[in-house]
């Protein structure tokens, strides 16, 4: 059986990390995550970014089993990444799985509307991956991910 992992993309950084601080980051985000405790997840409904009449991004939403955990766990990650120098953006988090990305704004809300009716099963959050994104460098210049480092949830 295959199972979804949640992965830590929600950093956003807005400018790269130094390479000197891939090393501290790794030893912040080990130390806060192994504090945070396992909780269950879901994909339940989607929606678009901006917006559905104009979305450049389709994506599914994440519930889950008590939104305190997910919330604390972005927090720390995000606070992780700042404290090793990086520069997080300030936008309200929101979790979610990427399900495409658009060329040129479109409207998706059949898709939108699809997805609303869709409540996936439970899967347990038991640890969080940092994924470095290396944009353009992938097969017909799309993005080419690389994991950075896991880290278990306590």
């Amino acid at each position: 059986m295959v199972r979804p992992r949640a992965v830590a993309r929600d950093a956003r950084l807005t400018a790269e990390l130094p390479e000197r601080s891939l090393d501290l980051l790794d030893d912040l985000l080990s130390q806060a995550v192994a504090r945070r405790e396992r909780f269950g997840l879901r994909i339940t409904g989607g929606g678009a970014f901006p917006h559905p009449d104009g979305a450049r991004v389709l994506y599914a939403a994440l519930d889950a089993d008590d939104d305190a955990p997910l919330d604390g766990l972005a927090g720390v990650c995000r606070s992780a990444v700042s404290r090793a120098g990086g520069r997080v953006d300030g936008q309200r988090f929101r979790p979610h799985v990427t399900l495409a990305r658009l060329g040129r704004p479109a409207n998706v809300t059949s898709w939108v509307r699809l997805l609303d009716a869709y409540d996936g099963p439970w899967w347990e959050v038991d640890e969080v991956t940092l994924v470095a994104s290396h944009l353009g460098e992938g097969p017909r210049r799309r993005p080419r991910h690389e994991v950075l480092g896991s880290y278990e949830l306590g």
